[in-house]
């Protein structure tokens, strides 16, 4: 019981850490000259992951029993998953760095100083502190992901893409984010619907949700009912 006090304690003293609190920070590689707005792109951005990493071991044995021994880091990829605005700007952006990679006409390659890229992701309390960031390093796009079409689904549009990089490395923030336009992106919209999402939201979630069932928003052709998304 002692245990379970503690553990209750400690929450309620430090909280713990929401996986919607972030923010991504990006410039387009050398090689780009994009004529899109990056903070409108990176607005769009709904999700990410913090990668991973890998120890490669190799059995190894001196005497006695055979043991792991590390040998590499193997760095996972990030994954990234983006709203596509009415202009197809996102498509195109991404569009645009494959080409930089390989070109679409002549099959030949860039460099790859032209093609890389540094992206911090940046970890957030529910009071805007910054408390961690992830750092990739020498980032380039992997993978572009297709786009399902069809005629029964009104759904929003997502593309989804992953980034290969060299590796990360993370770093201990703490400091205040000043800039409003660092909330995410569902919550600008919640605060503009409902107030401080910090009271409603995250301190009184049923209220918050009854509120919201009751009020069916609609925001800038954004019905956040699931009916329809524009810009």
């Amino acid at each position: 019981m002692a245990k379970l006090n503690d553990f209750i304690a400690q929450v309620k003293s430090e909280g713990l850490m929401r996986t919607n609190r972030y923010i991504i920070e990006m410039n387009m590689p050398t090689g780009m000259r994009p004529s899109v707005n990056m903070r409108k792109i990176l607005l769009l951005c709904d999700s990410v992951n913090i990668p991973g990493v890998t120890i490669s071991t190799t059995p190894a044995r001196t005497y006695g029993e055979i043991r792991e021994m590390p040998y590499e880091k193997i760095f996972a990829p990030a994954n990234l998953s983006f709203y596509v605005d009415n202009k197809m700007e996102v498509k195109k952006l991404f569009d645009e760095w494959q080409s930089v990679i390989q070109n679409p006409v002549s099959r030949n390659h860039g460099y790859y100083r032209d093609y890389t890229t540094k992206i911090d992701i940046t970890i957030l309390d529910v009071y805007d502190n910054q408390r961690y960031q992830i750092t990739l390093h020498e980032a380039y796009l992997k993978d572009l992901g297709s786009v399902q079409m069809s005629n029964e689904s009104r759904e929003v549009m997502k593309l989804n893409v992953t980034l290969q990089y060299k590796y990360w490395t993370a770093t201990d923030a703490y400091a205040s984010v000043s800039h409003p336009d660092n909330r995410g992106f569902f919550e600008k919209i919640f605060d503009s619907l409902f107030g401080d999402t910090k009271t409603g939201y995250f301190n009184d979630f049923n209220g918050f949700q009854k509120e919201y069932n009751q009020t069916t928003p609609n925001l800038g052709g954004l019905n956040l009912a699931g009916a329809a998304y524009r810009f």
